[in-house]
């Protein structure tokens, strides 16, 4: 993968819960799981009706240098302009751990 690609600044974060002291979670929040440099791509757009209102749903590919860990259900911020990409589908890159490429759907 070449640097020069991954132009992005982003956060790969994952959701921690904290517990009261009952032992249930009480709160869920987003923390940052790791730091890194990413190439983000739009792949494809659409705009539909739901319940009287216009909806919009942006894919993206995401690619980014390997790191174990990286799960569907987390999500992605750009670091810049605070885009929010949900994580929807990982791939370990020819299976060599070198690149994972990512599908993820932007939170608008």
């Amino acid at each position: 993968m070449r640097a020069g690609k991954l132009r992005h600044a982003v956060e790969i974060q994952k959701k921690i819960s904290t517990q009261g002291k009952s032992g249930a979670p009480v709160k869920e929040m987003w923390g940052v799981f790791a730091e890194t440099r990413a190439e983000i791509v739009p792949l494809k757009g659409l705009e539909q009706l739901e319940g009287q209102q216009m909806t919009a749903r942006v894919t993206h590919e995401i690619r980014v240098r390997y790191r174990s860990g990286i799960k569907p259900g987390m999500r992605i911020v750009k670091t810049i302009g605070g885009n929010i990409f949900d994580i929807r589908l990982i791939i370990n890159r020819d299976m060599r751990n070198r690149e994972i490429l990512m599908t993820a759907e932007e939170v608008i």
